[in-house]
């Protein structure tokens, strides 16, 4: 694994934990100062450090299937749990936590299923 690839997967995975912490601060489990801190780093961050992989990694089908099963895992947990606020079945209260909840699962849903669908046919393409 070269450095560049190595750089890539940490800024990824920064980016990644900053997402987990979006949908934890909207759910409640944690708090924070500021979201737009997380929402700058989780955007950032995993799409820049995703370029960055699909550019130097020797497997770049591999680390689209992986980053796009995060963001299918992650947007359809921040769905599940933004439905739930809404329907009141959940301790998530405020309409700000649910607005975040289901930007995140707007953002995440779609980019997850382009990221799995681009691995399968880059993996088909290179096989």
């Amino acid at each position: 694994m070269s450095a560049g690839t190595l750089v890539g997967l940490i800024v990824t995975l920064l980016g990644a934990i900053a997402g987990g912490a979006l949908a934890a601060v909207a759910a409640g489990l944690i708090a924070v100062a500021s979201q737009w801190e997380l929402w700058a780093i989780f955007i950032s961050c995993f799409g820049g450090g995703l370029l960055l992989c699909l550019w130097l990694a020797p497997h770049p089908a591999a680390v689209l299937r992986a980053s796009g099963f995060f963001a299918l895992l992650l947007g359809l947990a921040c769905g599940g749990l933004a439905l739930a606020g809404t329907l009141g079945m959940a301790l998530i209260s405020t309409g700000a936590s649910r607005a975040s909840l289901w930007a995140l699962f707007l953002l995440c849903l779609p980019a997850g299923l382009i990221l799995v669908y681009s691995a399968g046919a880059l993996a088909s393409r290179q096989g």
